[in-house]
């Protein structure tokens, strides 16, 4: 998660608001259970910040999920196209 950099596939501010960042997680996932964790999570993606620095984040602003909770919306959203993740 430390050398993991999450990218918005999506160019522009238009462009990204159309975009669902919806990750495939169920209602019972860690993230879902945090309010607006899931949110925060896309909104801290800048193309700069790592999985773990913004998972960190999250937990100061929602007081969760843990790390490795957050690394599976990261690979969800991965899975459905919506960010790329490149090495640090």
């Amino acid at each position: 998660m430390s050398k993991l950099i999450p990218i918005k596939k999506a160019k522009g501010m238009l462009a990204q608001m159309a975009v669902d960042m919806d990750s495939g997680l169920p209602e019972s996932h860690d993230v879902n259970k945090h309010s607006f964790a899931a949110w925060e999570l896309a909104n801290f993606i800048d193309g700069k910040k790592t999985m773990l620095e913004i998972a960190h984040a999250v937990i100061a602003e929602c007081g969760g999920p843990m790390p490795e909770k957050s690394a599976d919306f990261f690979y969800g959203l991965e899975k459905n196209g919506v960010i790329e993740l490149k090495k640090k």
